[in-house]
């Protein structure tokens, strides 16, 4: 029997599949000015977060704090649908704070858009887990990041480990209990020098439980905070493999919306010092056309980092070609597809 709704989720993501390709073709050509449209990467539900984490750049953030409204959200979404497969509804803030986000991923999951969510797990209760998993959502971290009570305190400012714990170990129940196969459940822990020898625990206790546990290699949120970048000495792997920098993939294929609807280049960007247009008042395909974006990237080419954002970053080495998003994202969808 014809399914239309998996011909539907196939067209998407085949198309958001041509997009990435374009960009990478633009990007290999040395191309200013592209005819692809930009992958949104995340969309900021909000930018409020209970927590003041070490490793977090939030705390030097001056930006307004605030929440976004369904009308700009269905507005983003109606313009990103044909040629978007996935899109994280988070950045800088705790996501189960928005109090309509059941209604958010909803509306992704109509327009056959995938989501996925970062949380600190401290506000998912009972009914906040019942909530994500009934709601269509494709993705979760659940971000603990700290085998021990003690390194959990000494980075995350305001959590409490132990119910942090008790809440991600109910969700994984209640999950089996409800018999759901999504959402995707991942528990994290960043990699840091105090969270090196923790790794082999961390993954032991949760890989009962969720779907994959992530060591996720440290971000130094492009070096604009130097009390983040102190807190590792050996940066992560990819940092090495490029002797000589070259342009940030970012400006050919990302854009991160903030929660007010301002279009900034990429999630490094924490306090908005980019911001390309605003989808308020703006179409996304003027914006990613625009002379300001297209004079960026020429920069990019010319090899001149010299902007407030890009200066000190050395987060462009991962940024190159996307393996991560094929692998990680696009494939297993497929596969999971093809058993329905």
């Amino acid at each position: 029997m014809f399914n239309s709704n998996l011909h539907r989720s196939i067209a998407v993501q085949s198309r958001a599949l041509i997009n990435c390709c374009l960009a990478e073709y633009y990007y290999a050509r040395k191309d200013s000015d592209l005819k692809n449209m930009p992958r949104i990467f995340a969309i900021e539900l909000t930018n409020y977060c209970n927590l003041s984490c070490a490793a977090c750049p939030r705390a030097h953030m001056k930006r307004d704090v605030g929440f976004m409204d369904f009308g700009l959200f269905k507005t983003i979404i109606d313009q990103v649908k044909g040629h978007v497969g996935f899109i994280w509804l988070h950045n800088f803030g705790e996501p189960l704070f928005h109090p309509r986000i059941g209604e958010f991923i909803a509306y992704c999951a109509r327009n056959n858009i995938r989501t996925g969510i970062s949380t600190n797990a401290t506000i998912l209760d009972e009914k906040k887990a019942a909530m994500i998993l009934n709601s269509g959502l494709d993705h979760i971290v659940i971000a603990i990041d700290g085998a021990t009570k003690e390194t959990y305190q000494k980075f995350r400012g305001g959590g409490d480990f132990e119910k942090v714990c008790n809440n991600a170990e109910n969700f994984f129940v209640l999950k089996r209990r409800l018999k759901k196969t999504k959402p995707f459940t991942e528990v994290q822990l960043v990699r840091m020098d105090e969270t090196e020898t923790e790794a082999g625990a961390f993954k032991e206790k949760w890989s009962a439980l969720a779907d994959n546990v992530f060591i996720k290699d440290f971000c130094a949120w492009g070096d604009q905070v130097r009390s983040i970048t102190g807190l590792i000495e050996k940066k992560p792997k990819y940092y090495a493999y490029r002797a000589r920098r070259r342009p940030c993939m970012a400006l050919w294929r990302d854009g991160v919306v903030l929660w007010n609807g301002d279009l900034v280049l990429c999630c490094m960007d924490y306090d908005g010092k980019m911001v390309l247009g605003n989808l308020r008042d703006e179409r996304l395909e003027d914006i990613w056309n625009s002379k300001r974006i297209s004079g960026l990237r020429r920069e990019q080419i010319e090899e001149n980092y010299d902007n407030p954002l890009c200066r000190d970053c050395s987060e462009w080495s991962g940024r190159q070609m996307d393996i991560n998003f094929f692998r990680l994202k696009l494939f297993p969808y497929f596969k999971r597809l093809l058993r329905k």
